[in-house]
């Protein structure tokens, strides 16, 4: 998998788009009626399964059992099949399902992609997770396409599937590159990728396959900067599917996961939409897949006749966030380098030595969301936030650094393999969600290395308390409110931040609040565990200024040591987040 977040220039938008910008110019305009009046409240904030979970020390095993099964908010979209409200699909190890005797979906997760005949590393239980579609020890097909152990065939597997569940992901990688196939040849490769024979035939469509989502990860640069043949690749995936589809680095904005500008270090404020909603600055460059100027495709023999991803409800611009090993070590921890070096973590100011995690992530997804949300008419979107530090080359860490500035080569391997722990792994998931985008975990290396998996305690916490608390259920009415957020910690002086300056001072705390129909939902996260525990936030709700004191009592944790703790008395540097849901019936 390419460790990259891809970003590119928007020259001009369709009527469509200038409409849907004047339509939701409650964030770009602010022509919102003046609140009336202001009501406020200091609730406690919303707890979490992990608190009750012992830290796992065991390798290879993840006791899902104990974090309690849950449904996942769904609906109906346009086309008439069940999709997620907000979704985390799951691209590795399947161990622990068959050891729980779980599906992904009863743990939040909408599907896993690693249910495929070759089961990755042997992995799962046959019969359960997999089946073999054909004798691989003798590289035959089973007779009469049975295998005998389970006693029914892969496609028939498969078909036992919810078709809501059944997450594939292809690839295009290890040299193979579109523009040796041509125009007609990328739309077959992505027709074929949503047709494959191992995803299952039981129950096709009028010649498409039944899916929830279809992924392909595209290796050979096209998805970064998007071209006539990723656009034929993403069309031939979304017209012969009925799921959704992405390509993993097919998002809108690629900045290749920089949020500093890379001459200056200074914050990339230039990714920032002023406040018309127009991008001004010739520094900011976007997709042309995603531009209503660029000139819609035709490839006659398949049918398709001016044609844009735009078109296409089920293409799903997506990308990545991914970390190095120090970005998963806490502020002021000492990092050995492994070659007689070593640096105390600093994730602030201009002498950083080392990217703030949630920074980076909140700002990669805020800039696509908000350009997903007003430029491409709300279209869902998803980011492959990752949980494990896999940024490589291992070496090129531009955050690495001595007293004299020099870059310092990080000489231990497995630093690369390092996972974010349950506290990181709990804030990533819940940053995309008060982004209003899907998870995309993928994460197949941690697994090789027979590790504990405590960091997942933190996932799937994260998930359940998403999921059950009533935000995820309303969850297509909530709007972010993204850095707009509006924060005081006086109760006087009022402020607003965009994620990058999460990384400036530690004085400053991210928080983040979506706003629906009589409804607030707000998040505040203390990653260093030195961050403000005191902040007022307000929001505009229905013309009414509803405001919520966070008082330094209010803090939940995801810290065992404290399950029968009062969280007043959880010490100050262990208040991991706080998170409201409000309904105001």
């Amino acid at each position: 998998m390419k460790k990259t977040f891809s970003l590119f220039f928007l020259i001009s938008f369709v009527s469509c788009a200038q409409q849907t910008d004047k339509k939701n110019n409650d964030i770009v305009k602010k022509t919102l009626a003046l609140p009336t009046k202001t009501i406020s409240n200091s609730p406690l904030s919303i707890s979490n399964v992990a608190k009750e979970i012992a830290v796992q020390t065991k390798v290879n095993e993840l006791p899902l059992n104990l974090i309690g099964t849950f449904k996942i908010p769904s609906y109906i979209n346009a086309q008439g099949y069940i999709r997620p409200k907000w979704a985390v699909w799951w691209n590795f190890w399947g161990k622990p399902f068959s050891d729980n005797q779980l599906n992904p979906w009863d743990v939040g997760l909408m599907g896993n992609a690693t249910i495929v005949p070759e089961f990755y590393h042997g992995n799962g239980k046959r019969g359960f997770e997999y089946i073999y579609s054909y004798d691989l020890e003798h590289g035959k097909p089973w007779q009469k396409d049975i295998d005998p152990v389970v006693g029914k065939s892969y496609q028939d597997f498969i078909s036992t599937i919810p078709y809501q569940h059944r997450f594939f992901e292809g690839s295009l990688e290890g040299g193979k590159k579109l523009s040796s196939i041509g125009i007609e040849g990328a739309y077959d490769f992505g027709r074929s990728t949503v047709l494959d024979a191992t995803m299952g035939w039981g129950d096709n469509i009028k010649g498409k396959s039944h899916r929830g989502l279809v992924a392909i990860d595209v290796e050979d640069g096209t998805a970064d900067y998007g071209d006539e043949l990723h656009r034929a690749l993403l069309i031939g995936m979304a017209e012969n599917t009925t799921g959704d589809i992405s390509s993993d680095y097919g998002g809108p904005i690629n900045t290749l996961g920089y949020i500093h500008d890379r001459e200056t270090g200074e914050n990339a404020m230039f990714y920032y939409p002023d406040a018309e909603g127009n991008y001004t600055s010739r520094k900011a460059k976007f997709s042309e897949d995603w531009q209503a100027s660029t000139p819609p495709i035709s490839i006659p023999s398949k049918g398709v006749v001016n044609k844009r991803p735009i078109d296409y409800p089920n293409i799903i611009p997506s990308n990545e966030v991914s970390f190095y090993a120090n970005e998963f070590f806490r502020q002021g921890e000492n990092f050995d380098l492994g070659n007689g070096n070593s640096i105390v973590i600093n994730k602030y100011g201009v002498t950083r030595n080392t990217e703030h995690f949630l920074a980076r992530a909140g700002t990669l997804l805020e800039w696509q969301s908000w350009y997903c949300r007003y430029k491409l008419n709300n279209r869902r979107n998803k980011m492959l936030t990752k949980v494990i530090a896999d940024k490589g080359p291992i070496g090129l860490n531009p955050y690495v650094k001595l007293s004299n500035g020099n870059t310092v080569p990080d000489a231990v391997m497995e630093h690369r393999g390092k996972m974010a722990g349950r506290r990181y792994a709990f804030d990533i998931v819940t940053i995309n969600y008060m982004n209003n985008v899907d998870l995309h975990q993928w994460d197949k290396n941690s697994f090789i290395d027979n590790k504990a998996h405590d960091t997942y305690i933190g996932f799937f916490a994260g998930i359940k308390m998403l999921m059950t608390n009533g935000g995820a259920d309303a969850y297509l009415d909530m709007v972010p409110q993204y850095w707009e957020t509006e924060q005081s910690y006086d109760h006087k002086n009022w402020a607003k931040h965009k994620a990058v300056e999460w990384a400036d001072s530690p004085n400053i705390l991210p928080c983040r609040t979506k706003v629906g129909k009589k409804k607030l939902e707000a998040m505040c996260w203390r990653t260093e565990g030195i961050e403000p525990t005191e902040v007022w936030l307000r929001a505009n709700v229905d013309g009414v200024y509803q405001e919520i004191h966070i008082t330094p009592d209010a803090w939940e944790t995801t810290n065992p040591i404290y399950k029968n703790t009062a969280l007043k008395q959880i010490p100050k540097a262990d208040k991991d987040y706080f998170y409201t849901f409000q309904n105001f019936k």
